[in-house]
């Protein structure tokens, strides 16, 4: 059997694998080219807008609305302050507690809660057996001096006529003394009660209890038919015009404080508005518990916007260096994110929120010691409205 067409077939065999690999190695280098992803772009490439400060546009329109006003950023001498919170009580001096003096019965209130009275105007009226029995003495010693009066004039003229004696005419003159002298003992303890002698005229076992200052009725316990006692406060009148903020001083601080100076007070019903008051007294002793002294400001306060028992803070412009600093009002910081922030208006209508450094300033300022420089625009009211605007 002759073996050449095996020999000459194997070349052929060869050469068609070669082809048949080939080819399909170059059809999976196609499949593979095709199905492999494209890579990511880079995170990079994705960012249109450029990168830069976060910064708010307000209309002309909405920034009229909201108030907006601009300060040009300077500095300014700052005097050192020291910030307290207190509250606000009583002056001792224009308070006034209205009692019983007597045990009796409330017969009559004439005032509410809150109600405007000037000095001597009626509060309440208080039956009183007590009273009565006073009221009934008085009137028995009138009636004995009168006659006694008109026996002593009697006499003196029986005197003149001989028909008298000089010693009747002394008796006389001595029982007048007595009964006059202890008429004025019962009206002075009618007076201690309440009573006045219009009361003894007309007889009556009832006291009207008056306002001693002119002021507000801040405190009323009394009721109709109440039965009530000498000890008991009925109505408490204040004049609120005046009133004392008592704050508490760290031992640190009162080295800075002295009787004199002038404080800012501020609270939460009153807003944006603030008070002036002068430090009157500052305690001679500290308490060993809150190690605080209590320092005593006095504050007039015409429109009661300061009542008693409010929790206020304070502001005091202590004596001490005046420096140079960047200022700028306190209403031109608010808290964005935690931060104290600014809003800078880099282009008419274009503001920016800055964080920045603030120091203790006075009573209306603070410094800024980072975040701004001299001669950039500020906005210094109408803050808030930015910011909401930023947070849309």
């Amino acid at each position: 059997m002759s073996t050449q067409p095996r020999r000459n077939a194997l070349p052929a065999t060869l050469a068609l694998l070669a082809a048949t690999v080939g080819s399909g190695f170059a059809l999976g280098y196609f499949v593979a080219t095709r199905r492999t992803p494209q890579p990511p772009p880079p995170a990079h490439a994705a960012a249109a807008r450029p990168e830069g400060p976060v910064r708010v546009r307000l209309p002309d329109s909405l920034r009229a609305n909201a108030g907006v006003r601009m300060q040009t950023i300077a500095r300014a001498a700052l005097a050192p302050t020291v910030e307290l919170t207190g509250s606000v009580e009583f002056d001792p001096d224009r308070v006034a507690d209205v009692g019983g003096r007597i045990p009796g019965r409330i017969s009559q209130v004439f005032v509410r809660s809150g109600a405007v009275v000037r000095a001597g105007d009626p509060l309440l009226t208080v039956v009183s057996p007590t009273l009565g029995e006073l009221l009934a003495a008085s009137l028995s010693a009138r009636a004995q001096l009168t006659a006694a009066r008109t026996q002593f004039a009697r006499l003196a003229t029986l005197a003149t006529q001989q028909l008298a004696t000089g010693v009747e005419l002394d008796e006389a003159r001595a029982r007048v003394a007595t009964l006059n002298a202890e008429l004025r003992g019962v009206d002075q303890r009618v007076r201690a009660m309440g009573g006045r002698h219009a009361d003894v005229s007309h007889e009556s076992s009832g006291i009207t209890l008056r306002a001693p200052i002119a002021g507000r009725v801040v405190t009323r316990n009394a009721l109709v038919g109440q039965v009530i006692d000498p000890t008991e406060t009925m109505i408490r009148v204040a004049d609120l015009s005046r009133v004392l903020v008592v704050l508490d001083a760290f031992e640190r601080n009162l080295r800075d404080i002295a009787v004199g100076d002038r404080v800012s007070i501020g609270g939460e019903s009153m807003g944006q508005r603030r008070i002036d008051g002068v430090v009157a007294r500052i305690d001679s002793t500290i308490d060993r518990e809150t190690r605080t002294a209590k320092v005593e400001v006095r504050v007039d306060n015409p429109d009661e916007l300061l009542r008693p028992g409010q929790f206020v803070t304070a502001r005091i412009s202590v004596r001490g260096e005046v420096r140079q600093a960047i200022a700028v009002p306190r209403s031109a910081i608010v808290l964005l994110e935690g931060q104290p922030t600014v809003f800078v208006e880099v282009e008419p209508g274009l503001f920016e929120p800055r964080p920045v450094g603030v120091e203790a300033g006075d009573s209306e300022r603070v410094e800024l010691t980072r975040g701004v420089r001299e001669g950039e625009s500020l906005a210094i009211e109408g803050v808030f409205a930015l910011k909401s605007e930023l947070q849309r």
